[in-house]
């Protein structure tokens, strides 16, 4: 007698972030959906180390993960420090930074083991079952009625799923196996990182401790997502825990083009003078390599069957923009594939919609980061880029998205005028930059010590006055640029 093959109205490939969140995001929305997730691991891995943004903040407000979030370092910051001298003096480097203040959504640095297993355990909590460690042999898609063989427990095992939706990540199962092309992307990146252990204390090489910082920050600037800016390329420092820290490096391959990693990254952190100090003596883990960061699916459903997360796209991770993408693609792919349950039958309308708007939302974002490495070593240019950024970030997401929460689920994307801005700014930036190449100049403007972003979600009144406010302190540094370079065309050896 042939055994009847189990059945689910959703299987979920891969139980990590994106996967979990889905998982999570569907059954609080709908208890009685039948959901497994199919994990390969038994314990998952140390990753790069991640930290989130504000608007991903808003997100998990909405989830309920509070009691999760708790356990995770939060994110007192970013710091963007820049060394266009190549030396360890601190009176010859300049900073950017842009600290957390306390508001209504704060960010967080994710040890990502211990982060990914308990929103796995959380979905468990809620009624998802689990099978892992298993091994997805393969998948056979029929419309709405999806075959999935695994190998569990030694024993392998069928089951049918109404909606199969992939989240393995850069494994991109169903991509993969669908023949589904992705976007063209000029926009070439690679990444080599490695945990380092026991290096030496950030008061032996950071800079005095700012009281800006100290008397405003929800942590101290040691809890902050720590950029170190150089030509073509920039480093993360991300504290995982008391004794573990993520140190890696992504870099533009059409700015510095295709190194050996590992050589790469002990030959930058040798001669990096401020690399150099900190990793001196540390003990530090394997190199691990991503020769290639950017990809764009060019579809993201099909009848029955869905990609999010990475199995999607991935852009950059300098802003950390792929968690919060996650967070929007599942609150509305939760409103689709729960319609879908209730009418039985697809909205293709809607469905269409949805992968209009978030292939254009990804590729706009890639707009963001394309010609940004060249930038990437210029005190001036790059920190006044990064407050462009943030006016926009905070004018057209994080506003919107407080002042009406339904907006929340829809990703920023470029409108005409907007984009005419961008792309004006944008190639006076590189045009500035192109001629201080030339003339062997260096950062001439906005000269501090540190200089602040100003971001923040306040609340009441305040609130409302942050969008001039970005605006403002953006429009006049870039004024402030533009004079200098006006300045030095008069004046050269003054400058």
């Amino acid at each position: 007698m042939k055994t009847e093959i189990p059945r689910y109205d959703i299987i979920i490939l891969g139980g990590g972030i994106a996967g979990s969140v889905m998982a999570i995001s569907l059954k609080r929305k709908t208890p009685a959906l039948t959901i497994l997730i199919i994990e390969r691991s038994i314990i998952f891995p140390n990753k790069v180390g991640e930290s989130s943004a504000e608007m991903t903040g808003l997100f998990f407000n909405r989830f309920g993960i509070e009691h999760i979030l708790k356990k995770q370092i939060p994110k007192a910051g970013l710091r963007f420090l820049f060394n266009e001298h190549n030396t360890f003096d601190p009176e010859k480097t300049d900073e950017f930074s842009s600290p957390s203040f306390k508001s209504i959504a704060n960010g967080y640095h994710f040890n990502r083991q211990q982060f990914d297993e308990d929103l796995l355990a959380e979905a468990i909590k809620m009624g998802c079952e689990i099978r892992r460690p298993a091994e997805i042999i393969d998948f056979n898609y029929e419309k709405l009625n999806s075959l999935v063989r695994i190998k569990y427990e030694d024993k392998e095992a069928e089951f049918r799923a109404t909606w199969l939706i992939d989240a393995s990540g850069t494994e991109r199962i169903v991509g993969k196996k669908m023949g589904w092309q992705d976007n063209t992307v000029t926009f070439d990146t690679a990444a080599s990182l490695a945990h380092f252990e026991n290096l030496r204390p950030i008061t032996e090489w950071d800079k005095l401790q700012s009281d800006v910082w100290k008397n405003n920050a929800i942590g101290p600037q040691s809890q902050s997502t720590i950029h170190f800016l150089r030509h073509g390329c920039w480093w993360w420092h991300i504290v995982l825990n008391n004794n573990t820290t993520s140190i890696g490096v992504v870099y533009d391959k059409n700015i510095l083009g295709t190194p050996d990693a590992e050589k790469f990254f002990n030959d930058y952190l040798e001669n990096d003078e401020l690399l150099k100090h900190i990793t001196q003596g540390a003990t530090r883990g394997a190199i691990k390599h991503l020769p290639k960061l950017p990809y764009l699916s060019k579809q993201l459903y099909n009848d029955g069957l869905v990609v999010i997360g990475d199995s999607a796209a991935f852009i950059d991770p300098l802003f950390s923009p792929g968690i919060e993408f996650i967070c929007q693609q599942s609150i509305n792919l939760t409103d689709l594939i729960t319609d879908y349950f209730k009418n039985n039958k697809m909205n293709y309308r809607k469905w269409n919609r949805y992968q209009k708007v978030f292939l254009a939302a990804f590729s706009d974002r890639i707009k963001i980061y394309q010609d940004r490495y060249k930038l990437m070593g210029s005190y001036d240019l790059f920190s006044n880029w990064v407050q462009l950024d943030f006016f926009g970030y905070f004018c057209f997401t994080i506003f919107p998205s407080v002042v009406f929460p339904g907006r929340m689920k829809t990703p920023p994307r470029f409108l005409f005028p907007s984009n005419l801005v961008y792309k004006f700014v944008t190639n006076r930036y590189l045009k500035i930059a192109a001629r201080r190449k030339l003339q062997g100049r260096l950062s001439t403007s906005l000269k501090k010590p540190v200089s602040y972003s100003h971001i923040a979600i306040p609340d009441g009144f305040t609130f409302y006055l942050k969008v001039p406010q970005l605006f403002f302190i953006w429009f006049i540094n870039y004024m402030r640029i533009e004079m200098d370079e006006v300045g030095f065309m008069f004046f050269p050896k003054k400058k």
